[in-house]
């Protein structure tokens, strides 16, 4: 078995064991992040990019999700979730615990743990957060979304809300890091009525694109940044 040596990772032919440090991550964290960069590599269809849309005077409401990061089987995990069917634009996708900014919210990282306690019950305080990624325009919804990072250093116990949950998705680094978990494919983009050529992630048979796929390749450009 061939074993190849990189910055964090251990690759024994194709599975990949991830060791990554909260300190790590903080530094990794710091950096220009790649942002647009990043966020294109998974675009579906061309749209405009947060910047822009405040720039234009577009009309968004403001939204945050948390990316929580938890050691499991002495590997670094993230948490996903599958949403359930409704009416809506985001109706069954795949996502990260998150949502709209509500009038009582302080600030959008209060939204980002408010909603991670609604969604998933995991109660998280300000220190367990790490950073933060690049925000992200979302045009069929109209939301205007900042991913925040948190860190903690044991897995949390979690208990989904039913009927805002269908399904909990614990994801291995490891797994985002695998170049065989980037996929593409036509899939059907409700904001232009068709379907299109699209990048993807397949996280256990599950087809992760739109702004969740932004948000990963840009967590997964920065995770696997050797400089």
């Amino acid at each position: 078995m061939q074993i190849t040596k990189q910055k964090n990772l251990l690759i024994f032919d194709k599975i990949i064991f991830v060791n990554f440090t909260r300190q790590s991550i903080i530094e990794k964290l710091k950096k220009k992040l790649p942002g647009v960069l990043a966020h294109q590599k998974m675009m579906g269809y061309n749209r405009i990019d947060a910047k822009m849309a405040r720039e234009t005077n577009q009309e968004f409401r403001e939204g945050a999700v948390l990316i929580l990061l938890f050691p499991q089987n002495n590997s670094l995990h993230t948490l996903l979730m599958l949403r359930p069917e409704y009416d809506g634009v985001h109706s069954a996708q795949v996502s990260f615990p998150g949502g709209k900014k509500d009038l009582e919210d302080k600030d959008l990282l209060q939204t980002a743990l408010r909603e991670l306690k609604e969604e998933v019950g995991v109660v998280l305080v300000s220190k367990n957060v790490i950073g933060q990624l690049t925000e992200i325009f979302i045009p069929p919804s109209k939301f205007l979304v900042t991913p925040f990072v948190a860190w903690t250093d044991s897995k949390p116990v979690f208990t989904p809300d039913k009927r805002e949950v269908q399904e909990l998705i614990e994801m291995p680094i490891s797994i985002l890091l695998d170049q065989n978990t980037l996929k593409q494919k036509e899939i059907f983009i409700p904001m232009l009525n068709k379907k299109m050529e699209t990048n993807y992630f397949d996280i256990y048979g599950k087809v992760v694109w739109g702004a969740t796929a932004m948000m990963l390749m840009e967590l997964k450009d920065i995770l696997a940044d050797e400089t």
